[in-house]
């Protein structure tokens, strides 16, 4: 039986950091938008988003986040790609500091910035919300990215993966 217990630190500390961005960047959006400056256009803004059906508004809220998010992911992991195809076999890279990338931090710590986005974007929109294929997805995607950090498996193929 796998057991997800040996998460490493670096993993945790990105999921954490993916759920208080989520959070952090919802709650951004929302003051915004809801408490701007004067003017004709964010009155305007704020009249559309308000007179939205709740499913709608709760999507457009989850802009910030999402765009916030895949920069993230892009900018993180997109440099230590080729360090990982040149050396496949080199297995996961736990560590939370590295000496490669554009930011320093390493794979793991953007995994868990991935499933600490998924599982906050899931929370926060719900089941009804989200739709059948994107319930499947948040958790397909939460709970592969986990297992294949427990077992070690697949980091290069899975950083390509998630830009698909």
């Amino acid at each position: 039986m796998i057991s997800l217990l040996p998460l490493p630190g670096s993993f945790l500390y990105g999921a954490a950091a993916g759920s208080v961005g989520f959070y952090a960047s919802l709650w951004a959006m929302q003051t915004f938008v809801c408490y701007h400056p004067p003017s004709p256009y964010f009155s305007r803004l704020k009249h559309r988003v308000m007179s939205l059906p709740e499913k709608e508004r709760y999507y457009f809220w989850t802009l910030a986040p999402s765009t916030l998010h895949a920069i993230v992911q892009v900018v993180g992991t997109v440099a230590f790609l080729p360090r990982m195809r040149d050396d496949p076999i080199y297995g996961w890279d736990r560590r939370t500091v590295v000496e490669y990338g554009l930011t320093g931090y390493g794979p793991a710590v953007y995994s868990g910035i991935f499933v600490g986005y998924l599982i906050s974007d899931f929370f926060f929109l719900g089941p009804r919300r989200l739709g059948t294929a994107y319930v499947f997805h948040h958790l397909s995607a939460s709970v592969a990215w986990t297992t294949s950090l427990v077992l070690n498996v697949f980091q290069y193929p899975g950083q390509l993966l998630q830009f698909c």
